[in-house]
């Protein structure tokens, strides 16, 4: 048997059982001093017994200590068990040997009940309170000249108060251990939901958070845009299936702007600041109505992730998008090539990289202005994303530079495209500035600066021979 919630109830077990074996241990020397007090210095073989079994409860309450700050494991509910009941045994041997009225320490055998009732285990509270309470038995029994009905009617008393006591003890701390463990995934939710930059796929260590914080066996979540159907995005545990019905209930969910119950579904709405719409659907074993702050906190953690990820999105494409042209940047460039390189090294595949450069470009800006120069750079773009294929890229690399990454393409192929771009451009809308190109195929071995250097230096020998043309690296 282990605990069944986390590591915060694990710690506070700790503390607990070790409050009680302090108790426990001080038990027999309050005993001791009574006897002194009364008798003298005799001590009988009980409070010797007494002595001896709170030297044991010390050792083994030492031996977990370390044993759990050591291996960081949570507590042993056998352990703490036979260290509760050499408790209830220093306490049955301090009654019998100190005398006074029958039962004097009585209370004492509570103690272990209420920390049984901490930790929640059914089998273990049962355990605990038939030995404590035929321990008190015996000890009534002996002290009062074996009177049964005495003895009977003290246990049953007894009995009954200390199973009243431990029911409300166990519910307390039950929702109080429920009410941390929320808290505690709430928290961490938060802690992860700050560190989300990209949607949906950064949802995926939310999930198990999600399922924590509210007490549930499966989660779902449905988005979609205001009207549209919603799609499920992310399911914990992963990979869990999605019947159809849920995104009608999600959908009811929205349209009513509230929490809705089915069941032992609950369906959590969401609307976000960039529009769009997200439903939390949960599935408790228990059902029980969810608490509504915390639902609504976790919804408005997950709409802070989605409206957060939208804005590092846009932050990010006009990091990564060159402003004029609306094609990627030399940056992006870069990041994608380093990419394409390490594909083509892992499939063994050709690729090659064109460099363009467009013709007396500067005398152009010179005769009919920068606004005519910028629209043909924006035409330029536009008609070379318009002539590669959809693996390919076009990126403009500064001022009147282009750069196309053509994967799985030989050198031969890169020429001929570009031939068939360049004819193209000379005879369209732009054909008032032809463009020279330099390409160079990858050869499995050099840097992608390597690759760009040999690319620039064949656009060099393209424009010494006359410009207007396509030159291939060696």
């Amino acid at each position: 048997m282990q605990f069944k919630r986390g590591p915060s109830s694990s710690e506070m077990m700790r503390v607990v059982m070790s409050v009680t074996t302090a108790v426990y241990v001080t038990i027999p020397v309050y005993a001791a001093a009574v006897l002194l007090y009364r008798r003298g210095v005799k001590v009988g073989a009980d409070i010797a017994t007494a002595y001896a079994l709170a030297g044991v409860l010390l050792c083994l309450t030492v031996y977990d200590y370390r044993r759990t700050r050591r291996r960081r494991a949570e507590m042993n509910v056998p352990f703490a068990l036979a260290q509760l009941l050499v408790g209830v045994a220093v306490v049955t041997f301090v009654n019998l040997g100190a005398g006074g009225a029958p039962g004097t320490y009585r209370i004492l055998y509570l103690l272990p009940l209420v920390v049984v009732a901490v930790m929640g285990d059914l089998a273990l509270i049962a355990t605990v309170w038939t030995v404590s309470l035929a321990c008190l038995g015996y000890v009534v029994f002996r002290q009062t000249g074996h009177q049964v009905d005495t003895t009977v009617w003290t246990m049953v008393i007894d009995g009954s108060a200390w199973g009243a006591v431990v029911v409300a003890v166990h519910l307390a701390a039950q929702r109080f251990l429920a009410g941390t463990a929320t808290a505690e995934a709430v928290a961490e939710l938060a802690g992860v939901a700050d560190r989300v930059e990209r949607w949906p796929e950064g949802l995926a260590p939310c999930m198990p958070l999600i399922a924590r914080a509210l007490d549930a066996d499966r989660v779902f979540m449905f988005a979609g845009s205001p009207g549209a159907t919603l799609g499920a995005i992310a399911t914990h545990p992963q990979g869990a299936g999605v019947h159809p019905a849920l995104a009608t209930g999600a959908a009811r969910a929205l349209d009513g702007d509230r929490i809705v119950y089915a069941g032992e579904l609950v369906f959590i709405p969401g609307r976000t600041a960039s529009g769009l719409d997200v439903v939390i659907v949960i599935r408790q074993a228990a059902r029980h109505h969810v608490r509504s702050e915390i639902a609504v906190t976790v919804s408005r953690l997950i709409v802070g992730i989605v409206d957060r990820a939208s804005l590092i999105g846009s932050l990010r494409e006009l990091a990564m998008t060159d402003p004029l042209t609306g094609l990627p940047n030399r940056r992006s460039m870069f990041e994608s090539l380093d990419r394409l390189v390490a594909i083509a090294a892992r499939n063994a595949e050709p690729f090659s990289v064109a460099m363009i450069d467009l013709d007396h470009f500067k005398d152009y800006n010179d005769r009919c202005g920068h606004q005519a120069g910028d629209q043909i750079l924006r035409d330029l773009g536009a008609a070379f994303t318009a002539g590669i294929r959809h693996q390919d890229l076009v990126a403009r690399y500064g001022g009147e530079e282009f750069c196309v990454l053509m994967p799985g393409t030989t050198v031969r192929g890169a020429a001929t495209l570009l031939d068939h771009l360049r004819r193209q451009q000379s005879e369209g809308s732009v054909a008032v500035v032809s463009f020279s190109a330099g390409i160079a195929q990858w050869d499995g071995h050099e840097t992608p600066d390597e690759l760009l250097a040999r690319a620039d230096a064949a656009l060099y020998r393209a424009k010494e021979h006359g410009r207007d043309r396509v030159e291939t690296a060696a």
